[in-house]
């Protein structure tokens, strides 16, 4: 796999000399009631390891194919892309395109690992086919509101400990 295409840095921004934790609100788009999760993590984490962080604060399993973007909406061509590694690695690949695991989740975000700091609503089963509403996922759920925060924590430290051995 050749990761290494030039990319042309559109909105990043040079990465911090020093360590921060950064605090991130994470909203599903759409959601009424709003479901959210705030976690915390460094600003040295790679952008694959924010998606993972965002998977385990919403109890999912990594089951769908991802993107970042920075600039604009996801699969807007003004946007400047960060995409999963299988997406990357396709041929068809835009030239633009860069592997989320090249780039620091400090070159996207810079205002002075990983940790639920507060969350609010049950997270929509990963393939329920984007329910949103607390009526709709009261069809899917037994308890809209109900987060798992003990689920949450154990799933946040078992990617801290995969994140700290790599």
């Amino acid at each position: 796999m050749n990761f290494s295409r030039p990319m042309p840095r559109r909105h990043r921004k040079p990465q911090l000399d020093q360590r921060y934790l950064f605090q991130l609100r994470i909203d599903l788009h759409r959601a009424r009631p709003p479901i959210w999760r705030r976690v915390e993590v460094w600003s040295d984490i790679t952008l694959n390891v924010v998606h993972d962080v965002i998977q385990a604060a919403f109890d999912w399993d990594d089951v769908y194919l991802h993107r970042f973007a920075l600039g604009n909406m996801p699969f807007d061509d003004r946007a400047e892309q960060f995409v999963c590694e299988y997406e990357a690695a396709q041929p068809d690949a835009a030239v633009a395109d860069l592997w989320d695991g090249h780039v620091r989740l400090d070159e996207t975000l810079q205002a002075p690992v990983a940790r639920l700091v507060t969350a609010r609503g049950a997270a929509p089963p990963e393939d329920c086919g984007s329910l949103r509403t607390a009526q709709e996922l009261a069809t899917v759920i037994e308890d809209p509101t109900h987060v798992d925060v003990d689920n949450i924590h154990a799933a946040l430290e078992a990617l801290q400990q995969w994140v700290t051995r790599s």
